[in-house]
Parts: C-alpha cells; sequence; structure tokens
C-alpha cells in the first residue's frame, strides 16, 4: 500500500457521484446564457488559488510565513478585484445579490463560524490525541471515526427534528449544543477513559451534522431555479474556504499555546490543545446572532421533505397572479423617474424582486402586463383569474410588493386548502398575498374597475393568518416606500 491511496480511493466515488447526478439532477438551463466572462473568472481563479493556497500552507512549513501570508494577501486583493469587476457586470459568474435572500445569508455568512469550527476540529482532535496524548495513529483513528458515526445517525433523525422545531429553532438549540461539545473537548486528558472520550465524538458529530444538514437545506429554500447555480457555487466556496480557515486557526491557536507556555513546536503537549478548543468553541455561538434573526417559519415549505413551492400537490396548487400593469402615477408624482415596478432597489427592479420571491415559492404563477383599456386593479385581478381559470385556486400578488418572503405564498398556499378566503396578517395589518380558492372565481373575473377584489372578500369567510413578514405589508407607491423598503431590505445586504 502506498500513501497515495489516500488520495487515488476518492476516484470511483467521483465517478459515482457523476453517474448519480446524471440520473436523479434535471436538466435545467440559463433562460438568457450570457457570454463567459473571461476576466471575471480570472481574478476568481486568482483569489481563490491565492488565499486558498496561502491559508493552507500558512504554519505548516511548506512556505516560509512571510510567503503564505502573502499569498493569502494576494488572493484577497485579487477577490476585491473580482467583486469590483463583477458589479459592473450584467451576469457576473458569481452574483452576490442572491446573498439577499434571508434564508441563504444565514446558510452561507451565518453558518461561516460554525464551519470554521468543522474545519478546525478534525485537524485538532488527531494531533491531541497522537502528539499530546501519545496514541498510535491507528488509536486516533478509531477514535476520531466516532464523529462519523454520529454524523451517519443523524440521517435517522434530522427530518422529524425539522418538522418538530422547524430550522430557526433546531439550528439555535443544535448551534449552543456543538458549542458546548466542543469546549468540552478542551477536559479531554491522557487519562480520560477512551470509552468516554468516544461518546462524547458521537454525540459531537451528531449535533455538528445536524446543523449542517439543516443549513445546507434552508439555504436553498428561497432560491430561484435559474440562480441554483450561481448559490451552489458560491456556497461551495464558501465551505472550503471555512474549511481552510478553520485549519489556520487551529494551528495558529496551538502553536501560540505552545510558545506561551515555553515548549518547543516539535513537542506538543496535551495542555497545548485545551485553548484552541474553547476558542473554537466559543467562535461557534457567533452563528447565533445571524440564526436569531431567521423568521420563525423559515423553510416551511420543506418541512415535508418536499421542494420549495410544493406544500400541496401541484394539482392543487393555487396560482399565484402578479399584477404589473398599474400605471403608476402616485410613484412618478412623488418624484420618481420611473415606473415603480422598474425603480431599483438594491441594484434589482421591484418588480423583479417580486418576481424571484414567486419562483423560488415553486408555485405556478401568470403576469399581468399593461392594458391601456382596462387600466384598473380589478380589471387585472380579472384578466389574470380569467388567463388561468382552470387553476384550483388564486394568490393575488401586487407587483410592487417587493419584500414578501417566499414562505408567506406557502403558507397562504397551504391555509387556502381549508378556507375561501386567506389574508396574511402582520401585527394587526392586514397585508398580500390575498388568497382565493376556487368557488371565488367567477366573482374575480367579473370585477372590474380601481377597488380591488374588496367586494368579493365581503362575500365569503376570511381566515387571517398571522404571519411574521414585514413585506406583506410594505408596498412601493412613492418614491418615500421605496427608500423605506430598500432601509427593511439593509440588513439582509451586509455583506
Amino acid at each position: 500500500t502506498s500513501w497515495r491511496w489516500i488520495f487515488l480511493v476518492n476516484i470511483p466515488f467521483c465517478i459515482l457521484g457523476v453517474g448519480l447526478a446524471l440520473m436523479f439532477i434535471d436538466k435545467t438551463h440559463e433562460r438568457s446564457p450570457q457570454p463567459f466572462d473571461f476576466a471575471g473568472f480570472s481574478w476568481l481563479a486568482l483569489g481563490l488559488a491565492g488565499l486558498l493556497g496561502g491559508l493552507e500552507t500558512a504554519g505548516k512549513g511548506l512556505l516560509p510565513d512571510g510567503a503564505a501570508w502573502a499569498l493569502a494577501g494576494f488572493g484577497a486583493l485579487s477577490i476585491g478585484a473580482y467583486w469590483l469587476h463583477s458589479r459592473r457586470r450584467a451576469e457576473p459568474i458569481i452574483d452576490a445579490g442572491i446573498l439577499r435572500y434571508p434564508s441563504y445569508w444565514a446558510t452561507v455568512v451565518g453558518g461561516t463560524p460554525l464551519r470554521i469550527a468543522i474545519g478546525a476540529s478534525p485537524f485538532l482532535l488527531p494531533l491531541m490525541l497522537q502528539l499530546g496524548f501519545g496514541l498510535s495513529a491507528m488509536d486516533s483513528g478509531l477514535l476520531t471515526v466516532a464523529t462519523s458515526i454520529g454524523a451517519l445517525a443523524t440521517r435517522t433523525v434530522v427530518a422529524a427534528s425539522i418538522r418538530r422545531f422547524g430550522f430557526k429553532r433546531l439550528l439555535l438549540g443544535c448551534t449552543c449544543l456543538t458549542s458546548l461539545i466542543y469546549m468540552s473537548y478542551a477536559l479531554f486528558r491522557p487519562e480520560t477513559p477512551h470509552a468516554l472520550i468516544f461518546c462524547v465524538l458521537i454525540v459531537g458529530g451528531l449535533f455538528n451534522s445536524m446543523c449542517m444538514v439543516a443549513l445546507n437545506t434552508m439555504g436553498y429554500s428561497e432560491i430561484p431555479r435559474e440562480r441554483m447555480s450561481h448559490a451552489a457555487t458560491l456556497a461551495a466556496m464558501s465551505q472550503q474556504l471555512s474549511v481552510a480557515l478553520g485549519v489556520t486557526l487551529g494551528a495558529s491557536l496551538v502553536t501560540l499555546t505552545n510558545r506561551l507556555h515555553g515548549g518547543d513546536a516539535s513537542q506538543l503537549a496535551a495542555a497545548d490543545f485545551s485553548p484552541a478548543f474553547v476558542v473554537v468553541g466559543l467562535m461557534t455561538l457567533t452563528s447565533l446572532f445571524f440564526f436569531a434573526r431567521l423568521r420563525k417559519d423559515e423553510g416551511a415549505g420543506l418541512y415535508d421533505g418536499q421542494m420549495p413551492g410544493l406544500p400541496v400537490s401541484p394539482s392543487q396548487a393555487p396560482v399565484v397572479v402578479v399584477l404589473a400593469a398599474g400605471r403608476g402615477e402616485r410613484f412618478l408624482a412623488s418624484g420618481g423617474a420611473t415606473h415603480k415596478l422598474d425603480a431599483l432597489l438594491a441594484g434589482t427592479s421591484v418588480l423583479d424582486h417580486v418576481l424571484d420571491t414567486v419562483r423560488a415559492s415553486g408555485l405556478p404563477f401568470h403576469v399581468v402586463t399593461a392594458d391601456a383599456s382596462r387600466p384598473g386593479m380589478g380589471d387585472s385581478i380579472a384578466a389574470g383569474v380569467s388567463a388561468t381559470a382552470d387553476a384550483p385556486g388564486w394568490l393575488i400578488v401586487p407587483g410592487d410588493l417587493p419584500l414578501v418572503q417566499p414562505s408567506t405564498l406557502l403558507a397562504v398556499a397551504q391555509a387556502l386548502a381549508q378556507h375561501e378566503v386567506v389574508i396574511p396578517v402582520f401585527e394587526a395589518r392586514r397585508g398580500h398575498p390575498v388568497g382565493f380558492a376556487r368557488l371565488c372565481g367567477e366573482a374575480l373575473q367579473k370585477l372590474a374597475g380601481p377597488q380591488g377584489a374588496a367586494s368579493v372578500v365581503r362575500q365569503h369567510e376570511v381566515f387571517e393568518l398571522q404571519v411574521d413578514d414585514v413585506g406583506t405589508v410594505t408596498d412601493v407607491d412613492t418614491v418615500e416606500d421605496l427608500a423605506r423598503a430598500g432601509a427593511l431590505l439593509g440588513p439582509r445586504l451586509q455583506v
């Protein structure tokens, strides 16, 4: 045997992965393929190679420390150059704009401290067991395999846990437990019974893996299919960078502790590792700040293991009617330079924000565009319902509602299976989208004028659905409304 088999053994699994991907992953294509951005690719490739290469070699003696950190600095500058370049591109290779989706932001940015810990722990544990405790590589491996056993065990309970607690509560709880377990590693001593270490590592692998499964599932719940490639690529980059940072952090902490103890870097003691595990555990807790800002029902459409947007069977899913036919006269009168639906909010038009949300929900939809002969909201609703007359129900979404969340659309759609009319309510205020069951279809098709569907609502039993979504009551009628929406969207864009 040879050490090269450590790498060669991956080849058949990679081939198997390609085959399974071809068998089970749908073929999807960009709606409007763009020319390949060679300049952006070059900056990004240089940046990732430099940053990851520098971090991987720092403190390992493969390069002088100064050269390793210089390489990492060059990589960081190259990534900065790519970011500036991408802002001038309509279709960059990696679109950082997808970070505006709260669940994806929490996954990629909020999950980074957790992933750094994941990178540090597998590096620190074998070193501590072998160099600090004097175990052989075989004995060390037999102990650390416990984390893999815990990770595999996660698959038996994670789905039920997500349904029971929801993504937010599960992430908050598992992150706290993961932090405590990492810090408990600092209590290990050479005389600690191996059976106890094995059990603790199993529990650590269980909660650690549960965090990752929940994060990676929730993160894509709001992403439109045509932007999924951007999301997957950015997430993969973030994960690799986090793991490299974890190894660098772990090595640096152990080296620093060893020097403070007056030891020799070639002769590490068990006590040199304890502070590193405490720091890693405490750092993990910073992810709580991001997870605490998630909505209580974040990713609710995925609780039953279904794709986003399918809380009911496809044949029973209501159609989302997006109203994009208004003249926007109030917006222009308030000083707007363009139609309100074309006004930019964080670099994306108001209407595109709405359409991204609708696509992320997975529900079928129909967009009603301008008709000079029928300009009123009632006319638009009638046109949309008439065009989708065979639908089992409808969700009416104004095109100027840029902050509404996909989970709200899903919740209204699910409630509509049991009610005639569903209206989301945020802090005692009724909002949109309003859901109408099929029995309302005939009345909706008769609407006309500017009054909307209020007359239909009054004729039916109304269910008020309590939601935690300010977007349901945040429409854009004036320039001031646009600024207010931007302020509410701002916290999601802190990149």
